[in-house]
């Protein structure tokens, strides 16, 4: 679990323990079975023809495994933790109780493009789609990156999400400001994608669960890390100003130029190697909401905050071979359920943070600086997770966009250490 190649550490690189319970090898939703994350990274400095401003989006997907999703489904549910938001697909996956596409997440303006892009890449591997065999049910999630980029130019395509698909890779994770996580912002710093796992033990019948988190949501003031009011001390640089997370009061005046969310959101997959029917798996993802609230937000009315939830334990066909299909039961009554619960709890907090710690500074356009830099990014343009190749810089607008710094580790872990709360490194 060392600091990735940007140099960006996560929580245990610091000495941060979250929980009581062991990770998985890599520490990140891929621990799962055959569990695969791809991103595509959109960053260019906008457009003066036709006119918009900078680019700092992306597509991030969760594929339950490497094979054919639309015939090979996995057992899924959907909770609400509070619905404002776009999702799409959700209310078949939870009327069937079974995932069928990869899930895409995006910005909330590009959630149509995602669907297309998950419906072409269902179609090209099954041509009985919509012939002999129905339908797909493609599953998208979003959450608002405004502030950043400019979301009105819909620079999101279907075919970012096929690359996104085919950049997929099981091992370790990008965390931060890569895929859907490129415009987002948590807690007042930068934040984005990250992901942690934990295991329920290390011997036969144990359990892994895995969670990747799209985070984008919290007030500065607020933030916990390890119990420690870390946002009491440790704020933005802009949070006093007007944070992201803080809603407008009534006399303020109304905000110009960038857009500005009231209250972000988070979305949150969910995996696990347990046998857990549908209903079970509502259940876990009911428990996403807890390891939110031990970051310090306390859900707020403007924050859409979504869960999809999966097992990898078994394959469902899309065509069964008998009318009735055998199935390993996870034990409803018993120890094993509570330890589950706790997986779920501990790996969203510490995704949570590792989305915080693993984000680069993202900027926009400089007022009169025409193709300016972006902090964390070699060059503009569309960058796929593991190509290491960026495209073409385009003319930056004219219009300022503001800038989001990381959180700094370096702080943070002199905040912790002083606390009593980190573990020698």
């Amino acid at each position: 679990m060392s600091a990735p190649a940007g140099g960006r550490p996560r929580a245990r690189d610091l000495g941060i323990r979250l929980g009581i319970l062991e990770p998985g090898r890599y520490n990140a939703i891929t621990d799962v079975g055959d569990v695969r994350v791809g991103h595509v990274t959109i960053i260019d400095a906008g457009s003066a023809s036709p006119p918009r401003g900078p680019a700092r989006t992306g597509v991030t997907v969760v594929l339950p495994h490497g094979g054919n999703m639309f015939r090979q489904k996995v057992p899924a549910a959907f909770h609400v933790i509070n619905a404002f938001g776009k999702v799409a697909g959700v209310t078949q996956l939870q009327e069937l109780g079974v995932l069928e596409t990869p899930v895409a997440l995006t910005n909330t303006l590009s959630v149509g493009s995602a669907f297309e892009g998950l419906v072409l890449h269902a179609l090209a591997a099954n041509p009985e789609i919509g012939r002999s065999a129905g339908n797909v049910n493609p599953v998208v999630a979003e959450c608002s990156d405004a502030r950043l980029n400019d979301i009105r130019a819909l620079v999101v395509r279907p075919e970012h999400v096929l690359e996104a698909i085919a950049a997929a890779r099981p091992g370790p994770v990008a965390e931060g400001s890569v895929g859907a996580g490129t415009g987002m912002i948590c807690y007042g710093w930068k934040g984005g994608i990250g992901t942690a796992s934990r295991m329920t033990g290390d011997g036969a019948g144990s359990h892994i669960v895995g969670a990747l988190v799209l985070a984008n949501f919290g007030r500065p003031g607020d933030l916990r890390i390890d119990g420690v009011p870390v946002g009491a001390s440790l704020r933005p640089p802009d949070a006093p100003a007007l944070p992201l997370t803080t809603a407008l009061p009534l006399t303020a005046a109304p905000v110009t130029g960038p857009a500005q969310d009231a209250g972000g959101s988070c979305v949150v997959v969910l995996a696990t190697t347990a046998p857990a029917d549908s209903r079970q798996l509502g259940r876990l993802a009911r428990r996403v909401q807890n390891g939110l609230a031990w970051t310090g937000t306390f859900g707020e009315h403007g924050s859409g905050e979504y869960v999809i939830a999966f097992s990898t334990a078994r394959l469902i066909p899309h065509t069964p071979g008998a009318e009735q299909l055998a199935a390993v039961v996870l034990p409803e009554d018993g120890p094993m359920m509570d330890v589950l619960f706790r997986a779920v709890v501990e790996s969203v907090e510490e995704a949570v943070v590792n989305a915080l710690l693993g984000a680069e500074s993202v900027a926009g356009s400089v007022p009169g600086a025409a193709g300016s830099a972006t902090a964390g990014s070699e060059a503009a343009g569309t960058e796929t997770a593991g190509s290491g190749a960026a495209g073409t810089e385009t003319v930056s607008s004219a219009a300022a966009w503001p800038a989001d710094v990381s959180l700094p580790a370096d702080r943070l872990a002199e905040l912790l250490a002083a606390s009593g709360r980190l573990l020698n490194r």
